[in-house]
């Protein structure tokens, strides 16, 4: 009864971040999306059609049944710092790997995915499995700041107030906002974990029909 939480894309970097074969089908269908989502003339996602991309389905995952939600991510502007094009990125990044680049502002850089047993969600307490699910993405969420921590030092300050107002979200309270006014990287964050948590609030009814 283990949930499984991985970033994954079809440019990765990490080993560990290879789609699956469910996984690649996905991510390719969100390409396929985000050429009519996205505004021509702006370059811009509409942030409605990114959640109603979001997959989920009862499948099966190493024999056994498993629900798997996957939750599509966008490249923002400080995400290019390292995936952009390959000669502007630290020299670190680009003499370490040779995957992960010539992304774009709003490209498909990857996805979120969860994978669920089938009979851990038939059997728990709907307010553990939010739970549950709110950790591993605010998991992921802790990784990716302490990347930013570490080439934009500035943003430290802003990252404690985020995290403190995530603190509450974690323990279940999906009424509640993760809250940040400015408008910078960090806001980007804020806003895509915001709508990862109305996706979750949705994916938790499609459940508990389904259940």
């Amino acid at each position: 009864n283990v949930v499984l939480v991985k970033e994954t894309s079809l440019n990765y970097r990490n080993p560990l971040h290879k789609p699956d074969e469910f996984e690649e089908n996905v991510l390719r269908e969100f390409e396929k999306a985000l050429e009519t989502a996205k505004d021509d003339r702006t370059g811009q996602i509409d942030i409605d059609a990114l959640n109603e991309m979001s997959m989920w389905e009862k499948t099966t995952f190493a024999g056994e049944n498993a629900y798997r939600f996957v939750y599509p991510m966008l490249a923002k502007e400080h995400c290019l710092y390292c995936h952009g094009d390959r000669d502007s990125a630290p020299p670190f990044i680009s003499e370490t790997y040779s995957n992960g680049f010539g992304y774009s502002k709003n490209d498909l850089i990857g996805a979120i995915s969860l994978i669920l047993p089938a009979r851990a969600v038939d059997d728990v307490a709907l307010s553990s499995l939010i739970y549950t699910i709110l950790i591993s993405l605010l998991t992921i969420g802790a990784s990716v700041a302490l990347v930013y921590y570490f080439f934009q030092r500035k943003l430290a300050e802003p990252l404690k107030k985020t995290v403190t107002s995530a603190r509450s979200v974690s323990q279940g309270n999906l009424s509640e906002k993760v809250s940040y006014e400015a408008h910078d990287e960090i806001g980007d964050l804020v806003d895509s974990f915001n709508a990862m948590v109305d996706a979750v609030k949705e994916s938790v009814r499609d459940i508990t029909d389904l259940t």
